[in-house]
């Protein structure tokens, strides 16, 4: 039984809603050891060209890699799959983790594809190629990229299914974003994970796809974690907003009360 008291839990229209450092609290996570690591990490990965800054630091936003690892290293996962890649930021701190055995993340951009991108506040014209041999950890050789096409390979070949899941892909086609959950759904198993990004209920159309999950799945208990500005508070932390984690038969109610 995974541990996880949340005193702080409350519902905020009808999903169970915390905030970041409360879940860090209650799954006794200490982001600060990981600071320095992750901040490599988003340097590479999570940045913005910005020719007014100089010296790179974490801000609004980077709080997720530090989320998903915290999930991954509480509840003991080894395999991690992700949908979205992104320029490889989840998946790289979640490599960090010594358990993390196996680690597919899948993109429609390929591997090899140069794109405008940013290395600290500097612009600069990479593919995710080029950024894995920029990044410093030896454990980023776990993490196999792969094109959404060959999401049937991976079914094939992972028939034991992931621990844990992230869903960062399309953001605004309720079509494919039910698509990415019901891919995450084929390849887990009874107590596997999965973690949505960017739930916002004025932006994208992930909260409503989730909506959707819970009507048609009941069996999956769901968490709200607001997380942006919650660490880095260059702008004001969001309320009602942030990453959704997901259990199928829910978690214990004396450790997760439903309000």
């Amino acid at each position: 039984m995974m541990n996880l008291d949340l005193g702080s839990l409350k519902i905020d229209d009808g999903i169970n809603t915390v905030g970041l450092n409360s879940f860090f609290k209650a799954v006794g996570y200490d982001w600060k050891a990981d600071k320095e690591e992750i901040k490599k990490i988003c340097y590479y990965t999570k940045s913005r060209a910005n020719p007014n800054k100089t010296d790179f630091g974490l801000s609004y936003g980077m709080e997720q890699p530090f989320f998903i690892k915290s999930v991954a290293e509480w509840a003991n996962c080894k395999s991690f799959f992700e949908i979205g890649t992104g320029r490889g930021t989840a998946c790289y701190a979640v490599s960090l983790i010594d358990s993390i055995q196996k680690l597919s993340t899948v993109d429609i951009v390929p591997f090899t594809t140069k794109r405008n991108e940013a290395i600290g506040y500097d612009p600069a014209f990479v593919s995710n190629e080029d950024l894995y041999q920029m990044i410093p950890y030896s454990q980023k050789s776990k993490i196999k990229f792969c094109h959404r096409d060959n999401i049937d390979t991976i079914k094939s070949d992972n028939s034991a299914g992931f621990d844990l899941f992230f869903i960062d892909g399309d953001h605004t086609n309720p079509i494919t974003i039910m698509q990415d959950f019901q891919i995450c759904k084929e390849m887990s198993h009874d107590n596997s994970l999965i973690i949505w990004d960017d739930y916002e209920p004025e932006k994208f159309a992930v909260k409503r796809v989730i909506k959707e999950v819970q009507r048609i799945y009941p069996e999956y208990e769901t968490m709200l974690v607001e997380s942006r500005g919650h660490l880095f508070r260059d702008k004001e932390p969001e309320s009602g907003a942030g990453m959704v984690l997901m259990k199928k038969g829910g978690f214990d109610e004396s450790i997760f009360p439903k309000g």
